[in-house]
């Protein structure tokens, strides 16, 4: 309300200054102002309301820059052409005249940017010097550390050494320009740039670190971020601001201030997608996604809502993911263009599935359904075989019978490089729909991923559990290292991806900063207002059956090659017959088939 306040009370001020205005520019012929002021109320009015649409009173003028008043200078010009043609529309222009019309806008410039100009001196001359002793307390209760110097950094420092009542002070701040060290920001010093972040809240008993850089992209916010938590400062940050306010002159105060997160840490930037070639491949199709209750697969369906597909079937054996999905997608639902239909079944039953493409005749096909835990997999082979492989031929082979345009497998970077059950599958899956698109119309491909950070029982969420129980948090090896990406971000480059005229190949997203698993811990605890190794533990365990060290996006043997669409790579799979033909080698009868012989199908591969 304060701002709110602040703001439209210099309204009022140009309301006044335009009856100013007014009166100036028909001296010495005062009367005349009497006798059409109904219609210049009506003039002002309009020049008000452009002031408004221009974001004239938006403006933090404590810390206006040139661009601000060249704005306010461009909006007095459009205010005036909008109060010249009502007045011409209005027939007032004949009785007023232009050479009044131009007087006016000749005084509301030097009126209003003068005006500008004395507020701000005000402002200055209220604030300056009480800035200065209020930001060093004698009996400060918190030492603060600002990371940014523009005017989102300046609205923090200025409110925080206004309040006296809340025992903070700003101590230092630092900025990312080496220039701007050893200058100031409002009486506070610029102590250095993001590489001294460290020693300096070292050194300062810093207790408070607040990243105010609310338009640094997610990358850089992550770099930022990072740093931070290499100190035992508490951390808090200004919400990253959204691409559409960008151009808008928000005001900050204290209390928008929020904690990191794991999205912060982990940050990518948003990806551009040519929304126009998905939107060719799925509007007015029938799209089935397997898996459709999982974290990828409700993500698939989510977006695929948005380019109109004519029918969306999502598909999975968890009724809960799926019960959940409708939930997500029910208000998203334009049910004048498309049906959704979610189903309840295993891509294991054959004899359902194929009651599902008869009935709803896909042309597209996502399949997203399988087993996904490493450590699972390996002690309960079977489990992922009926899933992961039997599932895929089922789903497949259902695909190319019926004629559906595009079969997309949804993969994983660990398939590259199979050493492990789980990865074994998963490559022997890539294989055998790769084999059935050789002799089907059916267009097969397959799309790799790394870890995506939503997924239930990643390592993110062993963590979240580990840190709420205090500890200890197991990190299997302090050489291990992850990328990590958003099921939004895999959700939209798999259709693009889906969208290339790839049939027939292994498609790899290059997306997802590699990070060390000890090093996403440590942030973790930072995260949750611990300090590592003294409020919660961690320790070094083993790896887990199957586990790597590393997860590349290709295997020995393979490379990348680059497509039309930046960070979508083809992978050449140079050793593409080793693993024989796969449908062929599969066992026969699996309705009573073991772990034994799974392990045996997979020491065979």
């Amino acid at each position: 309300m304060k701002r709110i306040a602040k703001r439209y009370s210099l309204a009022v001020v140009d309301v006044i200054l335009l009856h100013i205005s007014f009166f100036l520019a028909t001296l010495p012929n005062v009367g005349f102002l009497g006798e059409f002021y109904s219609g210049i109320l009506a003039l002002i009015a309009i020049k008000i309301a452009v002031f408004i649409i221009f974001g004239l009173y938006r403006i933090t003028y404590k810390f206006a820059q040139i661009n601000e008043f060249l704005n306010m200078v461009l909006a007095i010009v459009f205010a005036e052409t909008a109060a010249v043609t009502a007045a011409v529309m209005g027939q007032m222009s004949f009785a007023l005249g232009y050479r009044l019309l131009g007087l006016a806008l000749l005084f509301d410039v030097l009126l209003i940017v003068i005006s500008r100009l004395v507020y701000i001196v005000f402002l200055h001359s209220r604030s300056e010097e009480p800035t200065r002793l209020r930001s060093h307390p004698r009996e400060a209760k918190k030492s603060i550390m600002v990371i940014g110097t523009d005017r989102y950094a300046a609205q923090l420092i200025d409110e925080i050494s206004e309040n006296d009542g809340s025992g903070a002070r700003v101590d230092l701040v630092i900025d990312d320009e080496e220039e701007n060290v050893g200058k100031e920001i409002l009486g506070v010093k610029i102590a250095g740039g993001i590489k001294d972040i460290r020693l300096l809240a070292r050194r300062q008993n810093i207790d408070e670190i607040i990243i105010a850089r609310p338009t640094a992209n997610r990358r850089r916010t992550a770099q930022l971020l990072r740093e931070c938590i290499k100190t035992r400062s508490k951390i808090l940050m200004l919400p990253p601001q959204k691409k559409k306010d960008m151009s808008l002159d928000i005001e900050y105060e204290t209390g928008d201030l929020v904690s990191p997160n794991i999205y912060d840490f982990l940050g990518s930037d948003r990806l551009k997608v040519d929304h126009t070639e998905i939107n060719s491949f799925l509007r007015g199709q029938v799209v089935l996604i397997t898996g459709g209750g999982g974290v990828v697969g409700s993500e698939l369906a989510k977006q695929i809502l948005k380019y109109k597909p004519r029918r969306l079937v999502a598909l999975d054996s968890d009724e809960n993911g799926l019960t959940e999905l409708v939930c997500k997608l029910e208000n998203k639902i334009d049910r004048e263009t498309t049906e959704f239909v979610p189903i309840v079944a295993s891509v294991r039953d054959e004899a359902y599935i194929r009651g599902v493409f008869e009935a709803y005749k896909p042309h597209i096909v996502f399949h997203a359904a399988e087993l996904k835990a490493v450590h699972i997999t390996q002690d309960h082979p079977r489990e992922a075989f009926l899933t992961n492989v039997i599932g895929t031929k089922t789903v497949a082979m259902l695909a190319s019978e019926f004629s559906v345009d595009d079969f997309i497998l949804l993969s994983s970077g660990r398939a590259g490089y199979a050493k492990d059950s789980a990865s074994i599958m998963k490559r022997a899956s890539e294989r055998l729909v790769l084999e059935l698109g050789k002799t089907s119309r059916t267009g097969f491909s397959v799309v790799r991923f790394s870890n995506v950070i939503e997924s239930r029982g990643n390592v993110l969420r062993i963590f979240e559990n580990q840190i709420a129980q205090g500890g200890p948090v197991t990190v299997t090896d302090k050489d291990v290292y992850r990328r990590f990406v958003s099921a939004e971000t895999a959700a939209m480059l798999t259709l693009r991806a889906a969208s290339l005229d790839g049939s027939g190949d292994v498609m790899s997203l290059e997306v997802g900063t590699e990070i060390s698993i000890l090093e996403l811990a440590e942030a973790m605890v930072r995260l949750h207002g611990a300090v590592p190794y003294e409020d919660v533990d961690i320790v070094i365990t083993e790896l887990r059956s199957g586990e790597k060290l590393l997860e590349n996006a290709v295997g020995a043997g393979e490379s990348l090659s680059a497509t039309i669409v930046s960070r979508i790579s083809t992978v050449n799979c140079g050793e593409a017959e080793v693993l024989g033909s796969v449908i062929e080698g599969l066992p026969t009868d699996v309705r009573n088939i073991g772990d034994a012989e799974v392990r045996s199908w997979i020491g065979r591969l």
